[in-house]
């Protein structure tokens, strides 16, 4: 009897699995399309994003996680003096 019912979970796994993927494929922008909507914000609202946009999104996730924590960690330090 758990034979089947473990056959049955793991395809149903399976599929939670590629409609996860499915989501996360049609969430994410190419480049050309982020870096489009970055240079669209307005001006005066998000002029550094619009500045540096295509510093933005360059490089690999990765490359861009470790930046961006490292941003993180480093403001969190007390300033000194």
């Amino acid at each position: 009897m758990s034979a089947p019912v473990s056959a049955e979970y793991t395809e149903t796994l399976r599929t939670d699995e590629r409609e996860v993927a499915a989501r996360i494929a049609a969430w994410v922008l190419s480049h050309e399309e982020l870096l489009d909507r970055f240079t669209a914000l307005p001006a005066e609202k998000f002029p550094q994003t619009r500045r540096h946009a295509s510093e933005l999104i360059s490089g690999t996730g990765t490359d861009r996680f470790e930046f961006t924590l490292g941003l993180l960690i480093n403001n969190l330090r007390p300033a000194s003096g």
